[in-house]
């Protein structure tokens, strides 16, 4: 590789990139077979008049190729590319119909010397897919407008796999429109429709949805504003006998809101219905973190068993206020609600959960660690309460729960159960306290009371050390007399 710098010139004469089989590039695109692979770029000039040509080989076989010149121009430089090439030869069989045997990329772009940039031109290309856009930013690369049109269908009318992992995605065919601020208009618009979806466990005859809303003061940047509003509909819908209990044979969503430069974005609806299924979200939103109210709605919760990674059943009813932070996993919910007939696929938790369950109070996970105010799950059979915090920095946890019948456990014990446990210290230093206490009641073939057991001890960083304590006053059952 040789570089010449001078005033606003740079002169390239090749730059070449070789690797064996197996090697940095396959790996990071993932192509197929992991071939070995060339790239290399030439090209020669000033910046102001500048071409460059490339070439990507897979196994010395050209995959990709073309041309990008720069020229100077009043407004700035001017950029045009054209590369095309069987890129299909680098991706897994199921794929190549969909990239064709060549895809093509072309486009026009102008980098203004004031700042921003337009494209125009875009066209990409390929045996199942085409798309072409068009698009301009404000000074200070903001989109201010935006067209773009992009098919996906199979020529012959088969179905099109996309290129997505597991290659058993396919859809017969998909179209998605935009419509920006053309024609310097502050009204946009979008709509995406898809037909014949398939994939494994899920698959809907139509899914359509429009959006649209208006688009103001796109380049001031103190006083940008837009609003949007949508509905869509996912209909003909077959799965597993628990999504479709839950969803019926279609769904229906909603959406509105509005941003202001500087500002979250306000949700005022996002709403989602099915059969026996409503969803619904209203607040803000700052990047992908949500703040705001959270309903649901569900005659079954069957159809999250696969995100539980165990069989749920039942009807729930919940209404939560606080925070969501995907990305971290944080959350700070304040909840009311409840459950009827809860089952979680475990013999002994669905006994206790068994009727109407009343939920209520406040569970967060923070950078402070797991903190609980007055969260109470309670029925006629068990209640339990947490309030506290707890982390390994500073722990000042306390858990009750309150059993009405051993026999709900076990068949050979009964009576009440209380159980208090506490989790105090800082510093990785946490002493743990446990009582549990018996009144009165059975186990086995004696009585019990006054019953009690208890565990103390400390946990210090990776060690825990206790004493396990007990006492109970009993008395054997008298013998039935015989005949």
């Amino acid at each position: 590789m040789s570089i010449t710098r001078r005033p606003k010139i740079l002169s390239i004469w090749a730059c070449h990139w070789s690797e064996p089989a197996d090697g940095v590039i396959a790996n990071l695109l993932n192509i197929e077979n992991r071939p070995a692979m060339n790239l290399s770029l030439k090209g020669s000039g000033p910046v102001a008049d500048l071409r460059t040509e490339l070439v990507l080989q897979a196994n010395q076989r050209t995959a990709l190729s073309g041309v990008a010149t720069v020229t100077q121009q009043p407004e700035g430089f001017a950029i045009a590319a054209d590369l095309r090439g069987p890129l299909s030869t680098l991706m897994a069989e199921p794929y190549r119909p969909f990239f064709g045997a060549e895809t093509a990329l072309t486009a026009n772009a102008l980098v203004r010397s004031a700042g921003g940039l337009s494209i125009s031109g875009l066209k990409l290309t390929g045996g199942q897919l085409a798309l072409e856009a068009s698009a301009e930013t404000t000074s200070d690369n903001f989109l201010r407008q935006l067209v773009l049109n992009a098919t996906v269908a199979d020529p012959a009318g088969g179905p099109v796999t996309l290129p997505v992992p597991g290659s058993a995605t396919s859809v017969q065919s998909a179209q998605f429109n935009v419509d920006f601020g053309s024609g310097n208009s502050e009204d946009w618009t979008s709509n995406l429709s898809i037909g014949g979806f398939q994939s494994p466990g899920f698959a809907a005859d139509t899914l359509a949805l429009t959006m649209g809303g208006v688009a103001a003061n796109l380049s001031d940047p103190a006083t940008r504003r837009l609003t949007f509003n949508g509905d869509g509909a996912l209909s003909g819908i077959a799965a597993s006998e628990e999504v479709e209990a839950a969803l019926g044979d279609s769904i229906g969503t909603g959406i509105a809101g509005l941003w202001n430069a500087g500002q979250p974005v306000q949700l005022a609806q996002f709403r989602v219905v099915g059969k026996a299924l409503t969803a619904a979200l209203q607040g803000q939103l700052d990047g992908l973190d949500f703040n705001g109210d959270i309903g649901l709605q569900t005659s079954s919760i069957s159809p999250f068993s696969g995100l539980a990674g165990r069989e749920l059943d039942g009807a729930l009813d919940l209404k939560a206020t606080g925070s969501l932070a995907p990305l971290t996993g944080g959350f700070d919910l304040t909840s009311d609600g409840s459950g009827t007939n809860l089952a979680i696929d475990d013999e002994t938790a669905d006994r206790l959960l068994a009727g109407t369950v009343a939920l209520s109070g406040r569970v967060a996970r923070t950078t402070a660690g797991l903190v609980a105010d007055n969260f109470r799950i309670a029925n006629n059979r068990v209640q339990m309460l947490a309030d506290g915090n707890y982390s390994n920095a500073l722990a000042n946890f306390t858990f009750n729960l309150d059993l009405s019948d051993l026999g709900l456990l076990s068949d050979a014990a009964s009576g009440p159960l209380k159980v208090v446990g506490t989790a105090k210290g800082r510093d990785n230093v946490i002493d743990l306290n446990l009582d549990a206490t018996v009144a009165s009641g059975s186990s086995v073939d004696r009585n019990l009371r006054d019953a009690q057991i208890g565990f103390a001890g400390r946990y210090n960083v990776d060690r825990l050390d206790g004493q396990i304590s007990g006492a109970a006053r009993t008395r054997r059952f008298p013998h039935e007399s015989r005949r």
